[in-house]
């Protein structure tokens, strides 16, 4: 059994200069965190870890007042922003050893005064501005997430220096705005996917393929993210010797050129993920 305990005191000082009615702020934040860790077999680990967190708004969440031209948005600050602060916890069951490995962990974590960027109920005009931007503030609200990740591995063959592994992935998370009862903006939708990975001598080839399901849980001015799939792959030549490794790849990514949008994009509708690419490398360690 294992304890690890940690702790940070912090203070964070925002002082302005110039012609402004804003204010100047300072803000003194406390963290620590706790977690055990039990070898309950040679198999299986447990973990759990529990923390509580301060977080000093930045000076941009603080003073912004203008236009932030890469996501087309006009952003406000709120210098009477407190700090934010979260509690929460995860506990999590591993498996190293046996027939198959893995990890199940779930999550939960709860705010007060939870810092993000809220869209703004009313456009404004901002004569000086050439082009209409959409409006957001920052905002402090109460706020909790809630989730799971999983991955597991299985060996379907081994061979001498071959072996062929079937490898798995999940995770879901649900992100809600408890002031105001509805979601939070920009979260990823749930994600499952699936690879087989190939070893053979210095030889790794991957294939792969990951969904994202639709993301219909929306916040206040958003549209739904449509679902998709990723076929990607990849195939390795590694090469170590004693404090020196390399290897060689060539990777593609999207294979089926499939249009998927990203949920926790700002501009997602007009700047889509990357389509079919193939990207050759060499990476040296020494």
């Amino acid at each position: 059994l294992q304890w690890e305990v940690g702790g940070r005191v912090e203070s964070t000082s925002h002082e302005l200069t110039g012609n402004t009615t804003k204010r100047n702020r300072d803000y003194d934040a406390v963290s620590g965190s706790t977690s055990l860790i039990y070898d309950y077999s040679d198999e299986f680990k447990l973990a759990a870890s529990f923390n509580y967190s301060e977080r000093a708004p930045s000076a941009e969440e603080l003073y912004s007042n203008g236009v932030h031209h890469a996501t087309a948005t006009h952003i406000t600050g709120d210098d009477s922003l407190g700090l934010e602060i979260s509690k929460g916890w995860d506990f999590s069951i591993k498996k190293v050893a046996g027939s198959f490995t893995g990890e199940l962990v779930f999550f939960s974590t709860n705010y007060d005064g939870y810092i993000y960027q809220a869209e703004s109920e009313e456009e404004e005009d901002h004569e000086e501005e050439e082009h209409a931007h959409a409006e957001r503030h920052y905002a402090g609200v109460d706020a909790s997430f809630q989730g799971f990740e999983a991955n597991l591995s299985f060996p379907v063959f081994e061979d001498g220096d071959r072996a062929l592994f079937l490898r798995g992935m999940f995770d879901y998370v649900n992100a809600e705005n408890d002031t105001d009862n509805e979601n939070l903006p920009r979260i990823p939708p749930m994600r499952i996917g699936a690879a087989l990975e190939y070893t053979y001598g210095s030889f790794l080839g991957t294939l792969e393929a990951r969904h994202a399901f639709e993301q219909d849980d929306l916040a206040h001015g958003e549209t739904v993210t449509p679902s998709f799939t990723m076929l990607n792959a990849r195939v390795d030549y590694q090469v170590f010797d004693e404090d020196k490794a390399w290897n060689a790849f060539v990777e593609a990514r999207n294979l089926t050129d499939e249009l998927a949008y990203n949920s926790s994009s700002y501009r997602k509708a007009l700047a889509p993920l990357p389509g079919r690419s193939i990207n050759f490398g060499l990476n040296y360690k020494f």
